[in-house]
């Protein structure tokens, strides 16, 4: 079986390649967003929540990201990627991404464009980015 940090690291540096910042178990509100993406030239922030296959559990996390991000995601272990509901993850705008243990990464449904984050919470998770260390990739 595979460790979710595996899958947490690789998808961390899928990130990195893109050159955004990253930091892994960012803190909103009493949870822990296990990974932040955001990219200074358009100031968007990406939240991931990463599981090995609980996908409902990770739905759940994931509703609570938007309060802060443009793009939130939900990334799975790929054997389990076919269990997950896509419709109720496309009526929630939610995207869906596939991380195979050979560390590819295939992007299974894009999110819709969050509107609706409250702007505060958003200054708030990028500020902790920048106190935390700008490095491209960061441990919490």
């Amino acid at each position: 079986m595979v460790a979710e940090r595996s899958l947490v690291d690789n998808l961390k540096e899928k990130f990195v390649e893109d050159e955004m910042s990253v930091k892994r178990e960012v803190p909103l509100l009493s949870k822990w967003i296990d990974i932040i993406g955001y990219d200074e030239k358009t100031d968007i922030v990406i939240a991931v929540e990463v599981k090995v296959r609980d996908w409902k559990r990770a739905f759940r996390q994931a509703m609570r990201y938007k309060l802060c991000s443009d793009e939130t995601y939900v990334a799975l272990y790929d054997e389990y990627i076919e269990n997950v509901d896509i419709d109720k993850f496309k009526k929630h705008g939610i995207g869906v991404i596939s991380i195979k243990e050979d560390r590819e990464i295939e992007f299974v449904l894009e999110p819709a464009k969050n509107e609706d984050y409250h702007q505060s919470l958003k200054r708030k998770v990028i500020d902790y980015l920048r106190d935390h260390g700008e490095g491209r990739v960061e441990d919490g």
